[in-house]
């Protein structure tokens, strides 16, 4: 737990170090009018000026091949975690939440909660052929992110307080890719039809039960075990999100936006399933493997205008969101009595509805919300308990760079 705290501790620092340090925009490299660039690939990380001159200059000219840009350390709104995304890598703070007993918790009853998530999406390199000001039907772009996260959740009925489970996560490769089906009347990123796929190929989870919580189950409860629940998992999606502006070809930038998505969650085979074949006491006894180890799930997000003018010296103003997260998870059983038994499976839904702002820096208020839980536990070991039902209010941060 130690060397993997550390770790996701420094991969995080670092991760932020970046986003921070890039800048929000770049100097022009424009070539002069009339001429096509003369090379197809270029490689400066922030200059996004020179799709938008070629393609200009290819609208004048007849050309028929858009420039690729390869651009490094620059971050893109494709395939954005959903803000119901139960474990997402991003900053979360869910506070307060109400919600069922724990399995071995001391007292019994409903108990207030806080659930706080602290990552980052870091993006490596994308390889495109549009920018965000000009997405032409047609166009796409393919690249590649890394992320890391660690959740952490506290409740405070029982005595002390007691953290209840940290999960740490992190990605080495997550492939996204991005295509613009529509752009109905060139107007713009806010105008347009995106199919974004991903495929996050090999993520790792490491659950841990808090010291504290640990202690008083075993004073409480004889028969209680810990379980290493930690495994490598791949992740695949597809999503189609379309926004369209309010008042196309007048003052008003607003926009609307509104995304579907399903995907497929998998557990590597070298994994052998969620949790180790053996409980961690010291006389340890062999815990039967997990065999349903696939978990399809199903998000929708909507996000309402920003009301405010092209131009506007001002922030845009809070708009509401509702974002929805649906996946058929399954109850871990330690004590079914061989791996070949299936263990039960149960819709788990995660419903947020709120206020969203489009005002980013380097670390400010993006969301706030209501949110309601009902389904499988999703918190490490706890994951045995099915009907678990959490609700209460919450608020997510943006850190780094603007995504564009």
């Amino acid at each position: 737990m130690t060397r993997t705290s550390a770790f996701c501790s420094v991969v995080f620092l670092i991760s932020t170090l970046v986003t921070l340090s890039a800048p929000a925009s770049a100097q022009s490299d424009t070539p002069p009018s009339g001429e096509t660039p003369a090379r197809r690939w270029t490689f400066n990380p922030y200059d996004e000026t020179r799709l938008d001159s070629a393609d200009a200059t290819q609208a004048s000219t007849g050309a028929r091949q858009p420039l690729r840009e390869v651009v490094w350390l620059r971050d893109r709104e494709w395939f954005l975690p959903a803000i119901a995304d139960p474990k997402p890598a991003a900053m979360t703070f869910a506070f307060p939440m109400l919600s069922d007993a724990f399995e071995f918790s001391q007292k019994p009853g409903r108990r207030v909660t806080w659930d706080v998530s602290v990552g980052q999406e870091i993006p490596i390199v994308v390889i495109e052929n549009f920018t965000p000001s000009t997405p032409v039907q047609g166009r796409w772009g393919v690249g590649l992110w890394t992320a890391i996260s660690f959740h952490v959740l506290e409740e405070f009925k029982d005595p002390s307080a007691p953290i209840i489970n940290t999960d740490y996560r992190f990605t080495l490769a997550t492939l996204k890719v991005r295509r613009v089906q529509r752009s109905p009347g060139g107007l713009g990123e806010n105008n347009a039809d995106y199919l974004d796929v991903k495929a996050d190929l090999y993520h790792h989870e490491s659950t841990h039960l808090g010291d504290e919580f640990v202690i008083g189950a075993i004073r409480r409860f004889p028969g209680f075990e810990r379980i290493n629940v930690s495994y490598e998992f791949w992740d695949v999606g597809v999503s189609y999100e379309w926004r369209r502006r309010t008042d196309p070809g007048g003052e008003s930038d607003a926009y609307f936006r509104s995304m579907v998505r399903g995907g497929l969650i998998g557990v590597w085979p070298h994994s052998g399933g969620y949790y180790s074949d053996h409980t961690l006491e010291v006389d340890s006894r062999r815990v039967s493997r997990s065999k349903r180890n696939l978990e399809p799930y199903l998000q929708f997000e909507y996000w309402a205008p920003h009301p405010t003018s092209a131009g506007a010296d001002r922030p845009r103003r809070w708009a509401p969101f509702v974002s929805v997260d649906a996946r058929h998870k399954t109850v871990y059983d330690y004590l079914k009595a061989s791996d070949e038994v299936s263990e039960d499976k149960q819709w788990s839904l995660n419903l947020l509805v709120g206020l969203r702002t489009e005002a980013e820096s380097p670390l400010s208020l993006k969301d706030i919300y209501a949110r309601f839980y009902h389904g499988v536990n999703p918190h490490g070991q706890l994951r045995n308990q099915r009907d678990y039902t959490a609700f209460g209010f919450g608020v997510n941060f943006n850190v780094g760079q603007l995504r564009r």
